[in-house]
């Protein structure tokens, strides 16, 4: 191989690795929620979503509710690994996700607990078909 090829082949191979090490740091800073506390929401209870990967709100970082965008009064604290969240009254349930610039998080739901069923004679719930 002559000394021009073998430049080339080796600019070529250097920009695919560097390529592939920014799609692999770009992918590590993508949002994750591993959990929902509590996953039942009551009107003055905050709720902590954990994970890791959020950011910070003031560069961008925001929670979509079903999608849409949540005020940022209503989030009460942020940091990379909690956001804190006053109860999303407005909701019977909905979708939590974290977006950030470097993408948006899996999904997770909430559920506001006047909308859970409760058993009528102190039994387990049971589910239609039963």
């Amino acid at each position: 191989m002559n000394r021009k090829r073998r430049t080339i082949v080796v600019a070529a191979l250097s920009l695919a690795l560097l390529f592939l090490a920014h799609a692999a740091i770009w992918q590590y800073r993508v949002p994750v929620i591993t959990s929902i506390e509590p996953p039942g929401f009551q009107e003055g209870v905050p709720v902590r979503i954990r994970g890791r990967n959020f950011g910070n709100e003031k560069e961008g970082g925001m929670l979509l509710l079903d999608g849409v965008p949540a005020l940022r009064s209503a989030c009460l604290e942020w940091s990379d690994e909690c956001i804190t969240l006053a109860a999303p009254m407005l909701y019977d349930s909905c979708l939590v996700r974290v977006k950030t610039s470097h993408g948006t998080s899996n999904s997770e739901i909430i559920i506001n607990e006047k909308t859970l069923p409760v058993p009528q004679d102190g039994g387990d719930v049971q589910a239609l078909g039963q």
